[in-house]
């Protein structure tokens, strides 16, 4: 029996290799929106707690941050996935 970090390792790589549900995705793709909708009323209303221009951008760019890195997994997982069935188009 392997180490615990081994098992683990496996189980990462196995879910590397299943798309995400459409779900997760929708809800992933809605917090980065919102995240990006929450910076813009951070900077409008400052009269919110901590309201101002500081924390409104860095909501913005959090939200920026995940809607990037949603659409690099999406374009990876196509990738690897149309390599796997042996297509030529990527």
């Amino acid at each position: 029996m392997g180490a615990p970090h081994d098992r683990t390792g496996a189980k990462a790589g196995d879910a590397g290799r299943h798309p995400a549900s459409p779900l997760r995705v929708s809800a992933t793709a809605l917090c980065g929106l919102a995240l990006i909708g929450a910076g813009l009323a951070w900077i409008l209303i400052p009269s919110l707690p901590f309201g101002g221009v500081a924390t409104g951008s860095s909501l913005i760019v959090s939200g920026i941050v995940v809607l990037i890195l949603l659409v690099c997994s999406y374009r990876h997982f196509r990738q690897v996935n149309s390599r796997l069935r042996g297509d030529e188009e990527t």
